[in-house]
């Protein structure tokens, strides 16, 4: 039989069974739909959300802190209050750190696989800002100090940004006038996040993109962010002693995706100028590292070197968190899906059985006129072939259309949160290929056995039962 005569004859026996093959699809429709929903919806969760809050390609190195014990003194198990009249035992506690210093920094540039390194120097004395912000009190928040978090960031590191000249870093000798002057600062988008799901809607503010519109963009919004700052004062945080304290005005410039996630970050000369309040040591010192890869794929190797040859680690602990929770979850939807076509399969090769008994005289008159056992069995897994595509197409419809009435539902009844995105699905070209292929494999393995006993037939048999 030729290939014409064969897939003619598949189209013949499809459009007469139309009806009975459909419903013996619906469960290849509904499981294919379930897996390429749950993947769409892990792939645009991890992507819209997980991935702008942890980019993939870089990381943020830290020093690394080994606390050592007195080998000599209780477990942590065998701790406990001592009874009235016992001695109190005393643990030797010793804290090993690997800092981050320049010589550090050289090492990290040496890596053939970093782009970009930006340290980051976090100023540990305590800073108080005072929120006098004319934009607050539009909306009837009075003024209140809170302890305000400050990075200090390499000048250089966000010159390639629109506000990069205005980014300026002390002087080695500052003058009065280099300290009178408004210090520039950038804030993170994660900050802005937080504020359009936690702060705006507890304070009853407007969102960012309200205020922006409110005020003529960005340039008119951030003009209004200029902020006094108490080094070495805190509301949380003791305060030092009061003729160490310097006042300065912040200003802020800009966005960047290098600040520091919830607080402030200035030009490094800043943070190491307030530190050395404490010493010259913490000065020298950086608390992270954020190391930008060449290409994602060397990530995986960047971290390795970094543990194992510069013996420092990784700040990684919540994106790990949230990718393991995210893929666990996903699998199991998966699974569930699978589940779903395998007991598709398994009706759908009932289907064929009983189409094949009904067309027992059939395939004996095809047999006895020269179609090979080959040519019997292409034409019971033709059928199923098309019966996939056609399942598999309107599952992945039905996939398309939940994630439209799931977003329209999470924009118009899921609260509002930081990185709340536009839509929670992302379609990729691997998803659709692999709908219609597992939607064909399935069928193609539920009709495997009719198959097979439809070419086994013996053609005199079949027209003297036909």
């Amino acid at each position: 039989m030729t290939r014409a005569g064969l897939m003619r004859l598949v189209g013949q026996n499809v459009r007469r069974s139309m009806r009975t093959l459909l419903l013996s699809s619906m469960g290849i429709v509904l499981g294919i739909g379930a897996f390429s929903f749950f993947l769409a919806l892990r792939e645009g969760v991890r992507t819209r959300v997980l991935e702008a809050i942890f980019p993939v390609d870089r990381l943020e190195v830290v020093p690394r802190i080994i606390i050592l014990h007195d080998p000599n003194a209780p477990d942590a198990g065998e701790l406990r209050l001592p009874k009235p009249g016992e001695p109190i035992v005393k643990r030797k506690v010793e804290r090993k750190i690997t800092h981050i210093d320049d010589a550090m920094l050289d090492k990290l540039r040496a890596h053939a696989g970093i782009a970009e390194i930006v340290p980051k120097q976090r100023v540990e004395v305590p800073v108080k800002a005072v929120l006098d912000i004319p934009m607050l009190t539009m909306f009837g928040v009075e003024p209140f100090p809170l302890d305000l978090p400050i990075e200090g960031l390499p000048a250089d590191s966000v010159r390639d940004e629109s506000y990069g000249d205005k980014f300026i870093d002390l002087p080695a000798n500052p003058t009065q006038a280099d300290l009178d002057r408004p210090v520039p600062v950038v804030l993170s988008r994660f900050a802005i996040e937080m504020y359009d799901g936690t702060f705006a809607p507890l304070l009853g503010l407007p969102p960012f993109s309200k205020l922006i519109e409110k005020l003529g963009g960005l340039e008119g919004l951030f003009s209004l962010l200029n902020i006094e700052i108490v080094v070495g004062d805190g509301v949380i945080r003791a305060p030092m002693a009061e003729r160490l304290h310097q006042h300065f005005r912040i200003q802020v410039i800009g966005l960047s995706d290098k600040a520091v996630k919830l607080g402030a970050s200035v030009p490094m000369g800043y943070a190491k100028r307030w530190n050395r309040i404490m010493g010259e040591t913490p000065a020298q010192r950086y608390s992270s590292v954020i190391v930008i890869a060449q290409s994602k794929s060397q990530v995986g190797q960047i971290a390795s070197y970094v543990r194992k040859e510069l013996g420092l680690d990784i700040d990684d602990g919540d994106a790990v968190k949230f990718a393991f929770i995210l893929d666990v979850v996903s699998a199991l939807l998966v699974v569930v899906a699978f589940i779903i076509m395998t007991t598709a399969a398994i009706n759908i090769g009932h289907v064929f059985f009983l189409l094949v008994a009904e067309r027992k005289r059939e395939i004996g008159v095809l047999r006895a006129v020269g179609a090979s056992r080959g040519d019997i069995t292409g034409m019971v897994l033709g059928e199923a072939t098309l019966l996939g595509i056609f399942g598999g197409a309107l599952g992945l419809l039905g996939a398309l259309g939940a994630s439209v009435v799931s977003n329209w539902i999470a924009a118009a009844y899921l609260p509002n949160f930081p990185f709340k995105p536009d839509s929670f699905f992302t379609f990729r070209w691997w998803i659709f290929a692999a709908g219609f292929g597992f939607a064909v494999v399935f069928c193609v393995l539920g009709a495997w056995l009719p198959a097979r006993r439809a070419a086994r037939m013996d053609p005199a048999a079949a027209l003297a039962q036909g």
